[in-house]
């Protein structure tokens, strides 16, 4: 996690992988969440709003998406 300022976790359900991506990262860098339960599908647009909000986060890590 050397140049990486955080990690965007994209998934369909609530958020079981954030957990998993915390200790891979060894909590180095905040880890955000951006999701669907029930089916939906996050959308190319959503992915791109959510990337885009934590890299104009100032500092990423105080975001209140970060998880």
């Amino acid at each position: 996690a050397g140049r990486l300022q955080s990690i965007l976790v994209v998934e369909m359900s609530s958020g079981q992988m954030i957990e998993d991506v915390r200790l891979a990262v060894a909590e180095r860098v905040p880890v955000f969440f951006e999701g669907r339960m029930g089916g939906a599908i996050s959308s190319e647009s959503d992915v791109l709003h959510a990337a885009l909000n934590i890299m104009h986060a100032s500092p990423p890590a105080e975001s209140p998406n970060a998880v």
